[in-house]
């Protein structure tokens, strides 16, 4: 008899809540450090940040792997139980093979 594994289920808003939680915190941190007019070192108010070391722009760093992972993970799972799916074999006669 066949095993029926039921595939791997991840709901959009599980795979991107943790990212854009994080992202609106930096955009947050980062709105007050400018208007509190804290060291341009680390929010500059230019535009596009001025090389600020707190900003979006290294969130894909973080979040490039993150996605690659879990995606890695659930397309591996998909695969395994597609590969457990596959049918039997036929002869031409549409009989399985003895």
């Amino acid at each position: 008899m066949s095993e029926s594994t039921p595939a791997p289920s991840v709901s959009i808003g599980k795979l991107i809540l943790i990212p854009s939680l994080i992202t609106l915190g930096v955009t947050i941190l980062r709105l007050v450090g400018e208007l509190q007019h804290w060291t341009p070192i680390l929010f500059n108010r230019s535009a596009g940040g001025g090389g600020a070391a707190v900003g979006i722009s290294w969130l894909p760093l973080i979040f490039g792997p993150y996605f690659a992972v879990i995606v890695g993970s659930l397309l591996g799972s998909i695969a395994a139980v597609v590969a457990r799916r596959r049918p039997a074999p036929v002869s031409a006669s549409g009989m399985p093979p003895a």
